[in-house]
């Protein structure tokens, strides 16, 4: 890796885990990035999810405050976070790289569509007799299948779990971004360990961006606790919509 591309990579992991701890979607940062310093999509995908691990660790450190009046929503995420990552993994390495191509944008806009409109979801299926996020077991049912999409690729996946959260209850957007980094550490942890197993880390580039990240994750989780709730809201939903054009632009190329 020369000192250009070290450069190049390190500062689209600071941003990468600064975006994570603002608003989510800090892969769609580090996977272009990745990408452009000659990786297959596959091996980007693996090596970036390996990489922000620790940038999302820095960031619970960072809303350690928020995570307290969340601790049981916290624990309650633990298990399915760990099974949907490890299926979301298992079904990428099978994936050919030109399906999984195709499929991101569409998820991206999904997530996005999901969180923005986030309210008026919420009193639809306050609506409907029977359904409520509000159960348990429930709330970890909706939780493992959004893990299974996170450890799939996480771009985007941080918008899925915020909106879920949002409509079970806790309207908080640090709590939400909180709960939303404490997911993506058991998600992608477990994902990076079949990813390694199969061979799709680069491990030379992934520490160079796990370090950036960090930094980046830790620092911007306590200053975007100072940032207006409207204005974090607009930022998710903003990296939400950019990422599913540019993501779409790509994979018509």
């Amino acid at each position: 890796m020369s000192l250009a591309d070290f450069l190049f990579l390190s500062a689209a992991a600071l941003i990468g885990g600064a975006v994570n701890a603002i608003a989510g979607g800090g892969m769609l940062v580090v996977f272009p990035a990745l990408i452009g310093s000659g990786m297959t999509p596959l091996m980007a995908n693996a090596t970036s999810t390996v990489a922000l691990i620790p940038g999302s660790a820095a960031a619970v450190l960072g809303y350690r405050d928020q995570m307290q009046s969340v601790r049981q929503w916290a624990k309650d995420a633990i298990l399915p976070s760990i099974l949907g990552g490890a299926t979301g993994a298992a079904l990428l390495a099978v994936t050919p790289a030109s399906t999984f191509k195709a499929m991101v944008p569409f998820l991206v806009l999904i997530a996005t569509l999901l969180f923005a409109f986030q309210a008026r979801i919420g009193k639809a299926l306050a609506s409907v007799r029977g359904v409520s996020l509000e159960n348990v077991r429930t709330r970890q049912a909706v939780q493992f299948v959004i893990a299974i999409y996170w450890g799939y690729f996480g771009a985007g996946a941080g918008i899925f779990m915020m909106a879920i959260w949002a409509i079970a209850g806790i309207k908080d957007i640090h709590q939400l971004n909180a709960l939303k980094m404490w997911s993506a550490v058991f998600t992608n942890a477990t994902a990076a360990v079949l990813f390694a197993a199969v061979g799709l880390v680069d491990w030379r580039v992934a520490g160079t961006v796990a370090v950036a990240s960090g930094v980046g994750g830790f620092g911007l989780a306590r200053f975007a606790q100072r940032l207006p709730q409207a204005l974090v809201r607009g930022c998710v939903t903003l990296v939400g919509f950019v990422s599913s054009a540019w993501l779409a632009y790509a994979a018509l190329r």
